[in-house]
């Protein structure tokens, strides 16, 4: 009877499942057309370089499906004749650039048989030098974004061909420029000279004689003159404009420049409303250079003071942070001016500010340790208040700051939008003297603010046409659509920083070839220039521009092969350096108009978040799903308000399953939204914030629908948008919403989490002082009160073998970690972690490797009256809170908890020191999440990779999306636990190259992805077996062991983070 029995691999083989039983007989998928291939001429050669490669047979869409993640597959590499640098299973690495018009990162591409799986920053850069944020680390995932434009559109008729598009744009262009009504090409920022090039040939192919009106500072019609210009009018509007600030530099130093800030020259930092660790300006290269200043041992720390009204990464990592309202940002310039005028001998005027948390003290001591620390200071202000700008200058300059920390001359060259452009556009249609908008970059119809009229003037315009890659708000109204190419597939070249020159280089061959082109491509095409090709424009304007600054180099191609190779070249000369700027004051017209400024009711604060940022990125579901480093909510915006006002009004401060938020409607300027109130220790009282870029409704499945949009409720007044807003009502609507919280214990309630201390301490009581010891060493005392250290307390021996081979370990250093969370996406993406979307991370069922968590300071004492622990007090933040961030990963513990519990062995011990998984071996019994002190094991409840439940945030469940996915790392299976593995299989490759080449591993050779994200040095990882540099960090005395009393022995160590103030602080 036993040889009858049967098995089934399903229900559907038991059950005769037609579609099942075809597909199980069909082994292998149809072949791959290489006669196709082969028989072309371009492929007569032994060989092919990587750019025919790209150009003739790299990775389309049909063949990156094909042989990526499907098996089994005829070919698994997509070519016939395999490249000389490209070898399977092996890793290939392309400098590149990352800029999505606000933000710039120079890049590393990792791409594997062509196409690309990872992002890490390049150290090597003279400008980010690694920086990169989470949105830059992500973006890989855009390339494969189904929702992205594959053919040329027409508003009637759907898809056309671009024979057909150019046409009709064409003959309507010139229509538009032969009826004397002008072409409008409203772009962002672009930052690349070849791409301005391009723009000014598309320029020059409109000249002609035309009447053009004249307007004063207002925007109104003063009179007409006839020129010859080009019909073609620019306009460059940003959706985060820093207008006020070019303005301000306009009037004190007559150059409508961006300074380049440089952090590691300031030991003293003063910021009004600006996030410069996050999202203001070029946040990518100021977290180095401000990390690189938050050692406690090196030649001096910086000292930072913060004044904003929300707590922003930034205010989190201060020495001294003060709330103010958006209304008093003017105001604190002002006082800080006067307080540093008098010590200069003159007079200023000073304003009363709300000082209910002694924001006027710390102004004064602002002032003089910025006095004392003159021509090594920076004061910056992240208002776009022109008045508010120059005041920031007036300091600055009375500090001797210019040519010193500040530089005007190598300017930054982001946010180049000008606010006026807006008013200008809006005036023109309106007048009718604009026949055709060109939209390059930019979506008005949803990042304008309300007050502009945008909206309503676009929808007057007879010929709209978008060059975009992706739908949004604005191309869905136009009459035609140019589809871009992804900054993936495209040649470009940036200049962020004058005299920095950086290259972005396809690293696949386009996956929509017949339906994208580049946009510079098209603008050429639409000029009628006799080549196209923007690698050949590219090339060109390098040979006679560029190679012309420098002579290193005697011939192009060798110049131009260097500079690609390294992804940039700097031709910054000294002259270009030096400062020989006048400055002109501008303060008593400035002061007078912070003079009127007044505060109305509540008041609201707009702001941008680490995550999506203004709201490009937000059909990206590993950046909605990563949580905020303040608030650690993810996949939604919402209110933000202090506890103490929410408790005054009745609304719920706890943010979990069970506790659901109050909705408010929030009414401001006219423009009304509905969002959930959370609680935010920190904030300003009488005052909300509000983050911009949610609210999409044309974004894509993942971005559609989540929050709503606060751009209109942003101020636009005399020329200038402003994201600081009074007279705003807040009104409890009486419903509930729920809130998807990865956190919902906001203090370490007197445990020794996050250990922490001030530098006064640091350099003068030992780490061990019975009293005041700052990291003391945990004792076990045994039943005679005899105290033994816990690291030499052991239930076990040791582990066979670890001593005579490599101990992987991980040290992190909290004084380096910003919290601003490109380490946790980096994870993800490079280790297939899945996407589960809101109702399961409010379920508590997140998927993260790798977690920041945040704690507040609370001003509870830890002691009841009876002696016994005050813990339900102690939970309860202070009203305005220091806040610190813990990355937290699985431990790797030597004495691992989990691994003593698992009953079939599917967790266990390396003897390199992993704590490693079989994935196979799983029964999913989660014993070992029980087990595990840390909380660090994550449990897939689903198959979260094909359940339809999470088709709309997975981006794997499609073919497109699936190709991002490592092929190195194993895609997870329902029933199964998973954890960090220190990327394992980067180790792999490091110890496989090392052993190939005959030698050791060299320290800093093998990174793990939260690692090679962090440029600040925060996370290293390394061999504690050798002479690296996280040995040393394990035995320096900051280290120490996340509850190091439990007994563990975890191969991860942190570093005691150490502020720059005395004990006794305003």
């Amino acid at each position: 009877m036993a040889n009858e029995k049967t098995y089934w691999n399903s229900l559907e083989q038991l059950n005769g499942d037609q579609a099942f039983l075809e597909t199980a007989e069909k082994e292998f998928k149809d072949p791959i057309p290489v006669e196709e291939f082969v028989g072309k001429q371009e492929f007569d050669s032994n060989t092919t370089n990587r750019r025919d490669f790209l150009k003739f047979v790299g990775f389309s869409l049909g063949a990156a499906t094909l042989a990526a993640c499907e098996t089994p597959v005829i070919k698994s590499i997509p070519y016939v004749m395999k490249p000389e640098e490209v070898y399977p299973g092996v890793a290939n690495w392309y400098a590149s650039s990352y800029m999505d018009g606000s933000e710039f990162a120079s890049i590393l591409v990792k791409t594997r048989e062509g196409r690309p799986v990872f992002i890490k920053g390049n150290r090597d850069s003279n400008i980010t030098k690694g920086g990169i944020s989470a949105r830059g680390v992500s973006s890989v995932l855009s390339l494969y974004d189904q929702a992205r434009y594959q053919a040329p559109q027409k508003k009637e008729g759907g898809e056309t061909t671009w024979a057909e598009l150019d046409a009709e744009v064409m003959m309507k262009l010139k229509e538009v420029a032969a009826s004397g009504k002008t072409i409008a090409l409203a772009t962002n920022t672009i930052a690349s000279p070849s791409t301005e090039a391009a723009i000014k040939t598309f320029q020059d192919a409109f000249m002609g004689e035309r009447s053009v009106n004249e307007y004063d500072e207002n925007g109104e019609v003063v009179g007409a003159t006839t020129i010859t210009a080009s019909s073609v009018e620019r306009y460059t509007i940003d959706p985060i404009s820093y207008s006020g600030m070019r303005e301000a530099n306009a009037k004190n130093f007559g150059k409508r420049v961006l300074p380049n800030y440089d952090f590691s020259k300031a030991k003293v930092i003063v910021s009004v409303g600006a996030d410069f660790l996050s999202t203001w300006l070029n946040a990518n290269s100021y977290k180095n250079q401000y990390t690189s200043r938050r050692d406690p041992d090196g030649a001096w720390m910086n000292r930072h003071f913060q004044f904003e009204t929300n707590m922003s990464v930034t205010g989190s990592n201060a020495d001294v942070r003060a709330a103010i309202k958006p209304s008093e940002y003017g105001k604190a310039l002002a006082n800080l001016h006067n307080a540093l005028a008098k010590m200069a001998g003159t007079s200023g005027k000073s304003f009363e500010i709300d000082n209910d948390n002694n924001a006027a003290e710390k102004i004064q001591q602002a002032a003089k340790e910025l006095w004392a620390a003159k021509g090594a200071s920076i004061v910056v202000c992240g208002s776009n208040d022109p008045n508010h700008q120059m005041i920031a200058n007036e300091i600055n300059n009375l500090l001797g700051n210019y040519g010193s920390t500040i530089d005007l001359n190598k300017s930054l060259n982001l946010s180049q939008g000008n606010d006026y452009n807006l008013s200008q556009l809006t005036n023109g249609i309106n007048q009718d003297r604009v026949g055709a908008v060109i939209l390059y970059g930019v979506n008005p119809v949803y990042n304008a603010p309300a007050a502009s009229g945008m909206t309503e003037a676009l929808s007057k315009v007879g010929l709209k046409v978008a060059i975009a890659e992706r739908p949004d708000e604005s191309t869905v109204l136009c009459d035609y659509v140019a589809p871009d190419v992804n900054f993936l597939e495209a040649w470009n070249d940036y200049e962020v920083v004058t005299g920095e020159y950086s290259l972005a280089q396809p690293v696949i061959k386009k996956l929509f070839p017949a339906g994208t082109r580049q946009a510079q491509s098209t603008l050429l095409r639409w000029a009628g220039a006799e080549n196209t090709d923007y690698y050949t424009f590219l090339t060109s304007n390098w040979e006679k521009n560029i190679f012309t600054k420098q002579s290193k180099e005697s011939f192009f191609k060798a110049f131009w092969n260097t500079s690609l190779h390294n992804g940039m070249v700097s031709l910054a000369s000294s002259s270009e350096v030096a400062d020989g700027t006048t400055f002109t004051s501008g303060a008593s017209d400035a002061l007078a108009s912070i003079s009127k400024e007044k505060s109305d009711g509540w008041e609201l604060q707009l702001y941008t978040k680490t995550s999506i940022g203004d709201g490009r990125a937000a059909n990206n579901p590993h950046l909605q799903e990563m949580p905020d480093p303040i608030s650690r909510i993810s996949w939604d915006n919402y209110i933000t308000m202090n506890p103490a006002d929410m408790l005054d009004q009745g609304y719920e401060t706890r943010t979990a399953q069970e506790t659901p938020a109050h909705l408010a409607k929030v009414l401001a300027g006219g423009q009304e939204v509905t969002l959930p109130v959370v609680a935010a220790p920190g904030q300003k009282r009488n005052t909300i914030g509000i983050a911009l870029g949610y609210g999409r409704t044309e974004a894509g499945k993942a971005g559609n629908g989540i929050g709503q949009n606060a751009y209109s409720m942003s101020t636009f007044k005399s020329g200038n948008v402003g994201y600081g807003v009074t007279g705003v009502s807040v009104e409890k609507t009486g419903e509930t919403y729920a809130i998807a919280s990865i956190q919902t214990h906001h203090t370490m309630m007197g445990r020794k989490i996050v250990n922490e201390t001030n530098v006064t301490t640091y350099k003068n009581v030992d780490r061990s002082d019975k009293q005041n010891g700052w990291n003391p060493i945990p004792v076990l005392k045994n039943a005679f009160g005899e105290e033994t250290p816990m690291g030499e307390v052991d239930l076990w021996s040791a582990q066979p073998g670890i001593a005579r081979h490599h101990l992987w370990g991980m040290s992190i250093d909290l004084n380096a970690c910003t919290g601003c969370g490109a380490c946790v996406t980096s994870c993800h993406i490079n280790n297939n972690v899945p996407v589960v979307g809101k109702d399961e991370i409010r379920r508590t069922r997140s998927m993260f490797w790798l977690r920041i968590d945040r704690y507040y300071t609370s001003d509870a004492d830890p002691n009841k009256n009876d002696g016994e622990k005050n813990y339900s007090e102690m939970e309860n933040p202070s009203a305005y809170p220091d806040a610190v961030f813990q990355p937290v990963m699985c431990q790797h513990c030597n004495h691992a908890p989990c691994e003593t519990v698992c009953p079939v062995a599917a967790t266990t011990h390396s003897d390199e020191g992993f704590n490693q998984m079989a994935y196979n071996r799983c029964v999913g019994t989660r014993y070992c999440a029980n087990n595990c002190p840390y909380k660090v094991r994550r449990f897939n409840w689903f198959n979260y990779n094909a359940d339809p439940m999470f088709t709309d945030v997975n981006p794997s469940q499609d073919d497109l999306g699936r190709m991002v996915l490592n092929p190195d790392v194993v895609v997870r299976s329902r029933g199964v636990m998973e954890k960090c593995s220190l990327c394992i299989q980067d180790v792999q490759a490091g110890k496989l190259q090392a052993k190939k080449e005959g030698r050791p591993v060299k320290d800093g050779e093998i990174q793990t992805a939260c690692s090679a994200a962090c440029a600040n040095g925060a996370i290293v990882f390394g061999d504690l077996n050798d002479e690296t540099e996280v040995a040393k960090r394990a035995t320096h005395g900051r280290s120490y062991a996340l509850l190091e009393e439990v007994g563990t022995r975890p191969n991860v160590s942190y570093l005691t983070k150490v502020r720059n103030r005395s004990g006794e602080e305003v």
